[in-house]
């Protein structure tokens, strides 16, 4: 009789969270409902913030493939640019951790249109080091290297919902934000800025200089960018510095795949 009881109880909790749950859902339908975007406002609000240097040094990140350098918006030019659409809602939710593995769910909703991206996707508990791999045990370890991953999808999600049209425009503007940002002033300061900013990395400053083949101290406007650029990629996570530079102990992505394209 009693464990009848607390069954029906957990079920009327169940069901009671349920249609709360509902409602919710409700209400912030009727609130996309009654104040819609405006895209010229939407525009502008991309516009101004993609000015900010502060934004646009972080806006893009790079990553190998086929031989060649792919680059893309980061999840902080992604945010942006969800607050500046409106009415969307994102994240990530841990559905499941067990045997060394978590099961995510990223999600991104555009409350307007009542138009969902949803992904799931399993990541494992471990990491790649100099010494091999290291299975994570520590839980804020395992959460940091969870959100680390899982932020990366959530990026794939929003862009997602928002119109390429208004990425890519965002995606322009930054560029252009961050090229005159690296003019004003001293070109040799932002050098210094970002051999420091990359030695916290790991990355010293020889590594830096085989990756564009002379060094820093002549570096192009364009070169810094593009060190910007894998600069975010690494701090994200999204590469490891094998990807792009020659590490001791441990082979560079790109040859490799060279070679074994040769081979």
């Amino acid at each position: 009789m009693e464990n009848q009881l607390v069954e029906t109880n957990q079920n009327s909790g169940q069901v009671i969270e349920s249609s709360r749950a509902i409602q919710e859902v409700k209400a912030e339908l009727q609130m996309a409902k009654m104040f819609p975007r405006n895209e010229l406002e939407v525009a502008q609000k991309i516009s101004v913030a993609c000015q900010r240097f502060s934004l646009a040094s972080v806006s893009m990140y790079s990553f190998p493939k086929g031989g060649s350098t792919v680059s893309g918006p980061s999840i902080r030019l992604a945010e942006t640019l969800a607050r500046c659409y409106g009415n969307i809602s994102y994240g990530f939710k841990e559905l499941e951790a067990t045997h060394g593995k978590s099961i995510i769910q990223v999600t991104a909703w555009d409350k307007e249109s009542n138009v969902r991206a949803v992904r799931e996707f399993v990541i494992e508990h471990k990491i790649r080091t100099s010494k091999g791999e290291k299975i994570l045990v520590d839980p804020r370890d395992v959460y940091e290297h969870v959100a680390s991953q899982a932020q990366r999808k959530v990026r794939a999600v929003i862009l997602e919902i928002i119109p390429a049209e208004f990425v890519e425009d965002a995606v322009e503007m930054c560029k252009i934000t961050l090229k005159k940002g690296m003019s004003e002033g001293p070109l040799i300061d932002r050098i210094k800025k970002m051999i420091t900013a990359f030695a916290a990395l790991g990355v010293n400053e020889e590594m830096l200089s085989k990756r564009i083949n002379h060094g820093l101290e002549i570096c192009t406007i364009d070169e810094v960018v593009e060190l910007q650029k894998i600069y975010v990629s690494l701090k994200d996570n999204a590469t490891k510095r094998q990807d792009w530079f020659e590490v001791k102990g441990i082979p560079n992505t790109d040859k490799t795949s060279e070679l074994n394209k040769k081979i």
